[in-house]
């Protein structure tokens, strides 16, 4: 008699296209053995490309969710897919993968001008952790030289704009003087997306000399503009940016401003950052807000809240700039008001931050109904 496999009525289940893929379902694609993933190998190509996309976003997000899970045999899969925005969730999927061998896989994609901007993008993005680790000297400096060229390469050739300044950001952990003049031509632009991007490389730089710069964006209008560059003084450490933006942390702010407020605060550390960020979790009644604060607080804690030196070495990488200065500056105001939350500054409404690189809109593929025979189904495998 024929046994019919696991992995075989996971296929039949993604040939269903009226099925809606459920939780328990994806969860079934973790940890998959070696004959299971040839039988998905050699049928995948032959189901409905809307299903593998659906099939590799979902992943994705449930990796993001429960990062135990164990979907890389699968993402892997998905990186061989002829369409490219499989590919691209397929990327996203293996973002912490830590599998060099996917190196010249991102490589080869960033190269390859027959595929969409935003797989080259995604390929450029992909390279960020390793070429991080290149910087901490932690791989072979023959890698290092393969992958900064590959990304040299794109930025001078590439016509597309996403996949320049993804590449820019990525540079972020070049220690070549040749970028700080593609940080300098991308802020020249005056545009918004290429000056969130120089401020992302910025931050990544570890490069202190470019305190000022990160600070004069602080009025910037833009709110996508403003969290670049709040993020960028988390990654730099900038002790002297504290009480701009302490004078941040209120509800008149902009939310994703906010998430980067309380984020560098934890960064930069000093004092009174911690009765800060507790006086503000007493205002807010958003539960994400308050559990990122909660978080902000247990990392200062842990790694020492008057020391502002001290979370900005534990971040990215250690910095090669100058250290920041320990006198106070011209930020200090002797006649301002002692309590910071009740003088919330007078912001304008701005838009929330839109990542232009995210096309997906897969509500319908996932759903949290399961009907009784997958129920059946999840029995028979052993699982659930």
């Amino acid at each position: 008699m024929l046994t019919i496999t696991p992995i075989e009525k996971l296929i039949t289940q993604l040939r269903e296209d009226a099925i809606p893929f459920s939780p328990k379902f994806l969860l079934h694609f973790s940890d998959l053995d070696s004959a299971s993933i040839s039988v998905l190998r050699d049928s995948w190509l032959s189901l409905q490309v809307e299903r593998r996309r659906a099939l590799m976003v979902g992943l994705a997000e449930l990796a993001d969710l429960d990062p135990l899970q164990l979907f890389e045999a699968a993402g892997k899969v998905g990186l061989e897919d002829t369409d490219d925005d499989v590919v691209i969730a397929a990327i996203d999927l293996l973002f912490e993968a830590d599998d060099k061998h996917l190196i010249d896989r991102y490589i080869a994609f960033l190269k390859d001008k027959s595929r969409k901007e935003n797989l080259r993008a995604a390929a450029a993005n992909a390279l960020v952790p390793y070429y991080y680790l290149c910087a901490l000297e932690e791989l072979d400096e023959t890698v290092q030289s393969k992958i900064q060229n590959a990304l040299l390469e794109a930025y001078e050739q590439d016509r597309s704009d996403l996949v320049r300044r993804r590449v820019l950001e990525t540079l972020g952990y070049c220690d070549k003087p040749e970028l700080k003049d593609m940080i300098l031509r991308a802020l020249a632009l005056e545009q918004v997306y290429w000056t969130e991007s120089a401020l992302l490389a910025i931050g990544r730089s570890m490069d202190n000399s470019w305190d000022q710069t990160v600070i004069d964006y602080f009025d910037h209008e833009n709110p996508i503009i403003l969290a670049q560059a709040v993020h960028a003084a988390g990654l730099l450490g900038i002790h002297r940016a504290r009480k701009l933006l302490f004078k941040m942390l209120n509800l008149h702010t902009d939310y994703d401003v906010r998430q980067e407020v309380i984020w560098a605060l934890s960064q930069i550390g000093g004092d009174e950052v911690i009765e800060r960020l507790e006086h503000f979790a007493n205002l807010t009644d958003d539960e994400d807000e308050i559990e990122l604060i909660e978080d902000s607080i247990e990392y200062l804690e842990m790694f020492g809240s008057e020391d502002p030196k001290m979370a900005s070495f534990l971040i990215d990488k250690p910095s090669h700039g100058r250290g920041d200065e320990a006198e106070e500056d011209e930020f200090d105001d002797e006649d301002e008001d002692e309590d910071f939350f009740k003088t919330p500054m007078d912001l304008e409404e701005w838009e929330r931050y839109v990542d232009d690189d995210d096309e997906y809109d897969d509500d319908d593929e996932f759903s949290e109904d399961f009907d009784e025979d997958d129920e059946d189904f999840y029995q028979e495998s052993g699982s659930f």
